[in-house]
């Protein structure tokens, strides 16, 4: 598998990652960065930046989660902070049975967002119970178990090869077929309950 822009014949250029496995594939990126990827408002904003020279890319976001097959095996790919979105995550599985996640993390230099971004992808890991193959260009490189814990990781900063041994896995945890509502139902639940204790104190003093 491999990360490249790709031009359709239609102009439009995505942000891929392409599948070189029999059969090939691609996915699409679907949630792009505002600014970084893509200028919203272009119409209105875009001649704006082009005059002061602002390099923005300006790639299409692609429409599905489509899953990939790597050596007969069902992969999800997340590129860059589309792992940040769990919600979004599940809609790969529970076709996938693998997880991918490529990123250019040169964005946050050598800050805490490396390690942040890393954590969100390890949560992802951890939500969906596959194991997580991924690669970045200046952030952390590493293999994470569907439980979360670092099989092997590269080092930061520097061109290198890491090897890990993963294991596809089937199966949605609770978090695949609820999502966030759980968590949703329970903040709302407590909110009513707020509300109605107000109204009663509200009530009583009113009488």
């Amino acid at each position: 598998m491999i990360g490249v822009p790709i031009r359709e014949a239609d102009g439009r250029t995505y942000n891929a990652v392409t599948s070189l496995s029999d059969p090939a594939g691609s996915y699409y990126k679907r949630h792009l960065v505002p600014f970084g990827e893509y200028v919203p408002l272009r119409d209105f904003l875009g001649s704006a930046l082009d005059v002061l020279g602002a390099p923005m890319s300006d790639f299409t976001p692609g429409r599905g989660a489509h899953v990939l097959n790597a050596a007969g095996v069902p992969v999800g790919v997340l590129i860059c902070y589309e792992a940040v979105f769990g919600a979004e995550v599940t809609e790969l599985l529970p076709e996938t049975q693998l997880l991918v996640n490529v990123s250019n993390d040169a964005w946050f230099g050598s800050s805490m967002g490396l390690f942040q971004h890393f954590q969100m992808v390890r949560m992802r890991a951890i939500e969906t119970g596959r194991d997580l193959l991924r690669a970045t260009n200046t952030g952390i490189t590493a293999a994470v178990s569907y439980e979360g814990k670092i099989f092997t990781r590269a080092p930061q900063f520097r061109v290198a090869t890491l090897s890990a041994e993963v294991t596809p896995r089937t199966g949605a945890t609770p978090y695949v077929r609820w999502r966030d509502w759980p968590v949703l139902g329970v903040i709302a639940l407590g909110l009513g309950l707020l509300l109605l204790r107000r109204f009663r104190q509200y009530h009583r003093l009113g009488t």
